[in-house]
């Protein structure tokens, strides 16, 4: 009848409404297992302009993030892991340019955001019950256009998606602007158990009992 075609019509109306929101990411903000690396392009409009115009999307040919040392799938509450990770630039592509007094990479490290609380980008800053961040690195490109980089990550018992962030910049359209900032992340999904002391305590409490009741029945 008329109701349930308005129901049908509002229905399409609203898949439509949210379906471009289905697809809002790329690679590990979609897919946790997307082994392609996301890319934050900001550009500036003036030599005044401190702000920018942030762009998403997946890296571009000649931008590629790699875990060189990943992350251990099994993670266990304050246990300290290597993270390593590296970004490759085709420098024929892409004109770096390093800021005076600083590296071609200013800033490297990994972050690891609580899964529930929503996605985690390199701009999710350090917070208690938020996310968390490693000491920041610094690095430059060799000679073949790559950097390397490793982290030590140490986490609570949570569920978690982690990201190694790499900061570049590189010469602007015109000389009178701002460098061109590119933020580059790839990232993996991780859920960190107890830890081994908790595990060991709960498993050594568990072995009393049974044992209590072994000597009982005796």
């Amino acid at each position: 009848g008329m109701f349930g075609s308005a129901r049908v019509a509002f229905t399409c109306v609203l898949i439509m409404t949210i379906a471009p929101n289905i697809n809002a990411g790329y690679c590990y903000l979609i897919d946790s297992n997307a082994a392609c690396a996301v890319c934050w392009q900001t550009t500036y409009t003036s030599s005044t302009d401190l702000k920018g115009v942030r762009g998403m999307a997946e890296c571009p040919a000649g931008v590629v993030a790699k875990w060189t040392d990943p992350i251990p799938f099994s993670m266990r509450a304050m246990e300290t892991y290597d993270a390593g990770y590296s970004l490759q630039l085709d420098t024929t592509k892409f004109d770096t340019q390093s800021r005076q007094g600083v590296n071609d990479i200013p800033h490297a490290n990994i972050h690891s955001c609580i899964k529930s609380q929503g996605a985690c980008t390199p701009f999710v800053d350090d917070s208690p019950g938020l996310a968390t961040h490693t000491a920041a690195l610094v690095g430059n490109f060799s000679i073949m256009g790559v950097a390397t980089f490793k982290s030590k990550v140490q986490l609570t018992e949570e569920k978690y998606t982690i990201i190694a962030h790499m900061r570049f910049f590189t010469n602007p359209a015109a000389d009178s602007l701002p460098q061109t900032q590119w933020d580059v992340a790839i990232g993996v999904s991780r859920t960190v158990g107890d830890s081994i002391l908790k595990v060991g305590a709960n498993s050594w409490a568990s072995t009393a009992v049974a044992g209590g009741g072994l000597l009982l029945f005796l």
